[in-house]
């Protein structure tokens, strides 16, 4: 059923998820070869407008599916509100059908653009505040990336009331429902203070247990969804190759990629459960790099062979576990793009519209 003003809330309550639907069906999903998941928008060349169209009509069908509150049937629960698992059903589809239909190519342009919101307290008069509020109203932004302020290298951290009032309030600025996305890698803890303290992804892979890693992904989307956060950007499906590797290392899962892909599932099936997106970063593996890509230029120097048999299995055991997205790194990768200093983010070769070519093995891309 959908909500009368059409926006989020901020702790919803619980149904049960309907296995076979992903949240973002075919949107930022490669898809194995021949498979019928791969989506039938991304074609190599230049970029379509259908492309562009069916982006947008996945992002409000996804905005509905998160506004949606549930009712719990177990009134033991009806103490406290539950973030609403992934679901949609007739209704929502016609929903974003009907509001695609009546966006202007304005509406439809800002609908693509996310941008980056801290979570600090800011009163009606705050010029900081004011700014966001009018951006959202007068571009329409369709996404938000909540982050922190930072003073240096320390991270400025707020408690969660103040993180879901600020996003609450910029939801009712809104003409359309915002997806709030932020990195999470360690839990929500990593952006605020109250929450659950968790280890880095290497510490799970050690206990070599992959119910550790599902329970983290299912505690960290209960919290996260109590804020109105919706993405989380993470599970990191690197493989810890290089010791050298400054960058990467305790944030993967461990060094072998059938345990990182088993991981990388097992988180992916505890944050659906708390009704969270995901992300499997940093695609195509930022594992075998000796190079911060945060500060300086760095590459993947393997061959085909090596990526097919490390660097791109966890990706495709997230794909399999229904991952919601992949992000791209900032990495150049000779083997599937060999022109001099085009990083992964920038390649056609690696782009989602070819993407598919990367997953078939016996294959080039």
């Amino acid at each position: 059923m959908q909500p009368s003003n059409g926006r989020f809330d901020t702790v919803e309550k619980p149904a049960s998820r309907e296995p076979a639907l992903s949240a973002v069906e075919g949107f930022l999903r490669a898809g194995t070869p021949g498979s019928p998941q791969a989506n039938p928008y991304r074609t190599c060349g230049t970029f379509p407008l259908v492309f562009a169209i069916c982006v947008l009509r996945h992002l409000l069908l996804i905005a509905l599916v998160l506004a949606v509150p549930c009712f719990a049937k177990d009134k033991s629960k009806d103490r406290f509100q539950q973030p609403s698992p992934i679901h949609l059903d007739k209704a929502g589809h016609k929903w974003a059908e009907k509001t695609l239909r009546r966006m202007s190519p304005e509406d439809k342009v800002g609908q693509l653009f996310g941008i980056r919101v801290n979570a600090q307290f800011l009163n009606d008069a705050d010029p900081v505040w004011l700014q966001l509020r009018d951006r959202v109203r007068k571009y329409g932004i369709g996404s938000l990336v909540m982050s922190v302020p930072v003073d240096g290298p320390v991270l400025l951290k707020s408690q969660p009331y103040v993180a879901a009032d600020l996003l609450n309030r910029l939801q009712k600025s809104s003409k359309l429902p915002l997806i709030v996305a932020a990195d999470f890698e360690r839990g929500v803890s990593m952006r605020l203070n109250g929450t659950t303290v968790f280890p880095h992804a290497m510490a799970f892979g050690a206990t070599g247990k992959t119910e550790n890693a599902e329970v983290f992904g299912r505690i960290t989307a209960l919290e996260a969804r109590a804020i109105g956060v919706q993405w989380n950007f993470f599970p990191d499906a690197d493989v810890n190759s290089n010791p050298a590797n400054p960058i990467i290392n305790t944030r993967s899962f461990g060094g072998d990629p059938t345990q990182v892909g088993d991981f990388v599932a097992a988180y992916i099936r505890g944050a659906h459960e708390g009704g969270m997106l995901t992300t499997a970063k940093h695609f195509p593996g930022h594992g075998d790099t000796a190079t911060d890509s945060h500060l300086g230029f760095a590459q993947v120097t393997g061959d085909r062979t090596r990526l097919d048999a490390i660097e791109l299995p966890p990706f495709r055991r997230a794909i399999e576990a229904d991952v919601d997205a992949v992000m791209v790194a900032h990495v150049t990768v000779p083997a599937l793009d060999p022109e001099p200093n085009r990083v992964a983010t920038t390649s056609r070769r690696l782009s989602p519209d070819c993407s598919r070519k990367i997953w078939d093995s016996r294959g080039s891309s």
